[in-house]
């Protein structure tokens, strides 16, 4: 029997008439109401925490804000706790660890203190927050700062909440569920969910009653029940209406009465959910409640199918909107695709995109108004969303067109923010307030580019975006990206299958993006500190149990086997340990390379969206891949393919998304360092320069100290002090805050490199000269320190020990000069030389460099014998392809302009010919002197022609040592003598530079003592 038709009513809609008003009443909650007030009343244990729980639109946010007006409004004569307002886990502002105990802390303040500083209250938490700021992207920091901020939290809340209890209200909680399962045994940290965190946090806060809401979820409700354990006080589940709250909740907010039957048709409409109830009320009321005119919806007798109601929704009450207020209607439009929240200023945005500037004018009112319907969340930062419910009800009824713009439009305005916190990091440092907005506007613009359709380009931008978390080592924003995804592809959503059903339309399966992220997470555990030191061991057994659990896509897709290769290959670089070994990675990553390189030549078919992806993603790993295989080649001194690698890879980067920035930044670094070990040092710096730039932009304090001491080493080589001083200064100012790290403990060499060479700039001043040269050995002793337990740092450890045995080698010959006794000193530098030997592997320019040094310092000693000798073994030790007489040849990479793959052997040749030439100037020997004199100079010509610095040294020194034969006579006779060799070897250029400063020391011979 249908109902009897009711009176209708519809009164003109105005603009300020309130549309969809909000049930601001307890009907269905009274009981639940009661229990939360007289816990909130009589609230005096240690800590209690009340679950709330129940589907969809049921009122779980209702009640959580009658608890905070309880608290606001009913404060007069009694001690209730102080309210921290509502967090509603929607949001990304809150969905990491660091944002929420921010928050907490910014909202206690105000509350007890007003807008005044926090500082009396959170110092502690302040303080470790700035320090946590400051040393993103450390490796060794990766998670421990973080609980170091989170004990400085606890320290300074309990404190307050002994003097005054707290209330934390929580919402959405089920928004920290999702994850993808079949991942999960993949999964080395799941400790560090942020759902597992909260949890944990919540069962530390003492004095504090939580309510903490959301949607039932057993996993949640059994982790709370093993944390929480004895402080849960109760769980409440929270029903639908009653036929009878039906009825009461219709005549509370119907404008007429309405038989039985009525009511019990909504009731068996809406299942008694009062959001879905609201909905049904709407539709009902915009057709007058007309049997002949009810939409299909609200013709069953039973709950009504979520998309139904929609689509009846639109055509209804949309529909009538849109007739009499467009402009509203158009913005329950967006809001039903701005999921990340309505904010006046993207609105605006939006509205002045699409040239209506008297739209834009009107949004805050309007804003505002929309605020007052009941399917509007508001939070505690006043962030206004759909309900849930609502959003499946209306994303699938708007125009793909308007939409498709509409995403263009945010996209634009979140990269424009994202740009202008950028600048103002550049300019004013990073803030926890910056490095919140910043993050939030990444996560969000992530999101409406995965939303997009296609979603390929999204995903790509959320793979290079969680790359660059991951070898940033910024594990909280690796975690809260991993979340924010899973949560955006959860199939218990209908958007959830609704992505993932774009994603197969467009050619990649849900099983191949669970296959990325399991090679995700091998890089993840490359990439994870652990104590132990075995991640990269660990990391090769889990690439094994990836290619045995995705075998099938691995036998089918080439990208798929280059990237697991790719990981597998940085896992076994960080392991190698012999020459072999690294010869056959170079191996491995020729074939990785050339397999992706093809991949990315491949021609896209603008009809398949799935080829750009491809590429894309090809393209990612092939950077990656090139910048690992120049490290390789770097840590093995072949320079020039480390710099044909690291060329390509960076300009791979450039081709993709700005989340490579990072990424582009540390390759940058890596080429500055390389070419300035070829001769390259202003090309060197310039590079260095600019990835420092980018490290600052991104606010990674550990590899701008980084590249800051790759500056200060380029600065030595070109001679430039002051220049040393100042990068050295602000490297030691970032690293002050990673004591016990690799790098500040290279740091600790580098600083003594620069002391020791001060120290004999100004050996004539005593004084100054002995401090700066014990603060050097003090330096290379702090480096010693950390470096001497480590495995396979044996090249490290010989650059240490030569820096600390040329230091004492110096200054006992700076002694010895003075007429004080340097005896001991440089005998201890012979036995620290002869260790960094013995550390040396054979066959790098490094062994031909302690070579020389130990021949230095028996020259110094006026052991000459035993110089030649030693200086004969350094020769031999050079590739016979750098001899000065062989053939000139090019190597196989002639094509790409590349000459001999380790240039820094053509130093190495000068430095010893040198020394030679010494050696026999000394022994009176003019012929075999002219001769190796020639070869100096004709090999640093070869190193790089470029280098003024090198060159004028080489020209001081040998005309130094020329001029100390005190004969200009004898000095003609070597001049001739050269001059007679240079024919032979062809050295014409050599001679001419030498024939000068031997006309130099001529002079100097006759006109000086």
């Amino acid at each position: 029997m249908m109902p009897s038709q009711p009176r209708k009513v519809g009164p003109p809609m105005t603009q300020d008439a309130q549309i969809f008003p909000d049930p601001a009443d307890a009907i269905g909650q009274h009981e639940a109401q009661m229990l939360i007030e007289q816990a909130i009343r009589s609230f005096a244990s240690p800590s209690a925490v009340y679950h709330i729980i129940g589907e969809g639109g049921i009122g779980k946010s209702h009640l959580l804000r009658s608890a905070f007006q309880l608290i606001t409004e009913r404060k007069a004569g009694l001690r209730l706790p102080v309210e921290t307002g509502i967090i509603d886990l929607a949001h990304t502002s809150y969905q990491h660890p660091l944002w929420l105990m921010d928050t907490l802390a910014r909202r206690v303040s105000r509350t007890l203190v007003g807008e005044a500083e926090r500082v009396p209250l959170f110092d502690r938490f302040d303080q470790q927050v700035q320090l946590y700021i400051r040393t993103q992207s450390a490796k060794a920091q990766s998670g421990e700062s973080l609980s170091q901020v989170r004990a400085a939290f606890l320290e300074d809340y309990q404190r307050v909440a002994q003097a005054q209890p707290l209330m934390l209200l929580i919402d959405t909680f089920e928004r920290l569920d999702p994850r993808l399962l079949p991942l999960e045994n993949y999964n080395f940290r799941r400790m560090n969910r942020l759902e597992r965190w909260l949890v944990d946090l919540i069962n530390d806060l003492d004095q504090t009653l939580t309510l903490i809401a959301g949607r039932v979820r057993p996993h949640q409700a059994r982790l709370i029940d093993q944390q929480i354990g004895a402080k849960l006080v109760r769980r409440l589940v929270l029903q639908p209406f009653s036929p009878a709250e039906t009825q009461a909740f219709m005549e509370r907010h119907g404008t007429q009465q309405y038989d039985q039957a009525w009511y019990e048709r909504m009731y068996a409409i809406s299942g008694g959910h009062p959001v879905r109830l609201i909905v049904a009320i709407e539709i009902g009321r915009d057709v007058g409640f007309d049997p002949e005119h009810l939409p299909p919806s609200l013709q069953a007798d039973e709950p009504a199918d979520m998309q139904q109601l929609g689509r009846d929704f639109s055509a209804t009450c949309i529909q009538t909107l849109q007739e009499r207020d467009l402009a509203m209607a158009q913005l329950i439009e967006q809001a039903t695709f701005l999921r990340k929240g309505l904010y006046e200023g993207l609105l605006q945005y939006i509205a002045q995109c699409e040239g209506d500037s008297e739209r834009a004018a009107a949004i805050p009112s309007m804003l505002k108004r929309l605020k007052q319907m009941a399917f509007v969340k508001v939070s505690g930062d006043k962030i206004a969303t759909l309900h849930d419910d609502v959003y499946d009800m209306l994303w699938e009824h708007s125009n793909p067109t308007s939409v498709d713009r509409w995403y263009g439009h945010t996209i634009a305005y979140l990269q424009q923010e994202i740009e202008r916190i950028n600048s103002a990091i550049e300019r004013e440092g990073l803030s926890i307030e910056r490095l919140t907005r910043l993050r939030t506007l990444q996560i969000d613009r992530l999101y409406y580019q995965l939303a997009r359709v296609p979603t390929l380009p999204g995903y790509q931008d959320y793979n290079e975006l969680v790359h660059s978390s991951i070898i940033g080592h910024d594990e909280e924003f690796d975690i809260q990206l991993q979340e924010d995804f899973a949560r955006f592809f959860d199939e218990r959503t209908t958007l959830g299958r609704s992505y993932q059903q774009q994603l197969r339309l467009h050619g990649l399966t849900w099983e191949r993006i669970l296959f990325d992220e399991a090679v995700r997470w091998v890089f993840r555990r490359i990439h994870n500190y652990t104590a132990e030191g075995d991640q990269n061991q660990r990391a090769l057994e889990l690439a094994d149990q990836v290619a045995q659990d995705f075998a099938q896509i691995l036998e089918q897709d080439q990208l798929a086997g280059g990237m697991l290769e790719v990981a597998r290959l940085e896992a076994l670089g960080l392991l190698w340990s012999a020459m072999t070994q690294a010869e056959e990675l170079r191996q491995r990553y020729a074939t990785v390379t050339a397999t992706l390189r093809m991949i990315v030549e491949q021609p896209i078919d603008d009809e398949q969206p799935i080829t750009r992806h491809i590429q894309q993603q090809a393209r990612f790993f092939l950077a990656y891949a090139l910048n690992n295989w120049g490290y390789l080649e770097r840590v093995n001194e072949r320079l020039k393919s480390a710099t044909t690698c690291y060329r390509e890879a960076i300009g791979l980067y450039k081709a993709l998304g700005p989340e490579t920035a990072p990424l582009r930044a540390t390759t940058l670094n890596n080429l500055g360092f390389a070419l300035a070990s070829q001769g390259e040092l202003d090309l060197g710096l310039h590079y260095a320069q600019r990835a420092a730039q980018l490290h600052r932009l991104g606010g990674h304090a550990y590899r701008e100290a980084a590249t800051q001491q790759t500056m200060a080493l380029i600065c030595m080589d070109l001679d430039d002090l002051p220049a040393v001083d100042l990068h050295l200064r602000r490297a030691k100012a970032l690293f002050s805050d990673f004591p016990g790290t690799r790098l500040a403990s290279i740091f600790d060499r580098v600083m003594g490199d620069y002391l020791s060479i001060l120290a004999w700039r100004i050996r004539a001043d005593v004084d100054r000269s002995e401090a700066r040269f014990q603060e050097a050995i003090e330096s290379y002793q702090a480096a010693l320190n950390f470096f001497a337990s480590r495995q396979g740092e044996r090249e490290r450890l010989a650059t240490i020990y030569k820096g600390l045995g040329c230091a004492y080698r110096d200054r006992g010959y700076a002694r010895s000069l003075r007429g004080e006794a340097g005896a001991a000193d440089l005998e201890e530098g012979h036995k620290h030389l002869a260790t960094a030997l013995d550390y040396c592997p054979k066959g790098l320019p490094l062994q031909v460099d302690l070579m020389e040094d130990i021949a230095v310092s028996y020259i110094h000693e006026r052991r000459f014998a035993e110089a030649y000798e030693q200086l004969q073994q350094a020769a031999a030790a050079i590739p016979p392809e750098y001899a000065i007489d062989a053939p000139r040849r090019v190597t196989k990479h002639a094509e790409s302009g590349m000459d001999y793959e380790q240039p820094q052997f053509w130093l190495q040749r000068a430095q010893v010919n040198f020394q030679l030439a010494i050696c026999a100037l000394e022994q009176d020997n003019l012929p075999e002197a002219g001769d190796r004199f020639l070869r100096a100079f004709t090999a640093l010509n070869r190193f790089s022609p470029n280098i003024p610095q090198h060159h004028n040294n080489f020209r001081r020194l040998t005309r130094d040592h020329t001029a100390a034969l005190r004969s200009p006579a004898r000095i003609k006779e070597l001049r001739q003598a050269t001059y007679l060799r240079s024919q032979r070897l062809q050295a014409r250029e050599a001679f001419f530079e030498l024939n000068r400063i031997f006309l130099e020391a001529e002079e100097i011979a006759e006109l000086l003592d």
